[in-house]
């Protein structure tokens, strides 16, 4: 088994993921620690985490696991006792679902996140041929960076989604409304858009996003839907929030 199986979160100390038995998907999920047990590791946001991810960050084709913090890389033997080599990398404060897929075209995985989700940020992280990463900021981190409508707070959710069909993956996200009621967070009244970056390559190694604004009534919650809802090939989105429930079809 390469790809570890749907949940992942901590318990009883220990960070991990959760096997759930699909000829039984509502019986009791098999928890698989990647992590020492530690009391660190339980009090360690344990309730509420913000920012994770899965996917094969260094290209052995295993999927590892993504938190704020750095990614945990798969063994060859997933039975193997002990637990996962971690490579500390700072991803931001815990952002929203982190991606991983080769930006800018280079061979090499990057990582697509949100910095803060009930905060500003959104990033994505180069991967270099040393295997560090160089942070590439799309929106800023402070309110100041996102004046005059240049961006906006609390991207608690992201989507990875080709939607212009250039055979490039876009990122699609929005500003989350209410996530702590009227008065909670960074500009919790803004307007909750919803918009979407088109990846565009330069062919040397660069790559830029260029925001494209879908609406600006509707927003993200803590995750979203994007793909066919008709049968014209073009992805759509569906929303769920505190704000209501959309569908966004592509014309």
């Amino acid at each position: 088994m390469k790809d570890p199986k749907n949940n992942k979160g901590r318990h009883g100390g220990q960070f991990g993921y959760a096997e759930i038995d699909w000829k039984n998907p509502f019986g009791k999920a098999k928890f698989h620690a990647i992590t020492e047990k530690s009391k660190a590791n339980d009090q360690k946001i344990f309730k509420y985490t913000h920012g994770y991810g899965a996917g094969d960050v260094n290209g052995d084709g295993r999927v590892d696991i993504l938190e704020a913090n750095g990614w945990y890389e798969q063994p060859k033997d997933l039975a193997a006792p002990g637990p996962w080599k971690f490579h500390p990398v700072n991803f931001g404060q815990g952002g929203a679902q982190m991606y991983v897929t080769d930006v800018n075209g280079d061979g090499r995985p990057d990582v697509i996140t949100s910095i803060k989700a009930h905060s500003y940020g959104l990033s994505w992280f180069e991967q270099n041929k040393d295997a560090s990463f160089t942070e590439h900021v799309i929106l800023g981190k402070t309110k100041e960076d996102n004046a005059d409508g240049k961006g906006f707070s609390q991207i608690h959710a992201i989507q990875i989604e080709d939607i212009n069909g250039d055979g490039l993956p876009d990122i699609v996200c929005g500003k989350r409304r209410w996530a702590h009621g009227i008065k909670g967070d960074d500009e919790p009244n803004a307007d909750p858009v919803l918009n979407w970056f088109e990846l565009n390559r330069d062919g040397k190694g660069g790559a830029t996003f260029v925001p494209r604004k879908i609406d600006s009534d509707s927003g993200v919650g803590t995750q979203f839907f994007t793909g066919k809802v008709n049968q014209d090939n073009k992805p759509d989105i569906v929303i769920a929030n505190k704000h209501g429930v959309f569908v966004f079809i592509q014309k």
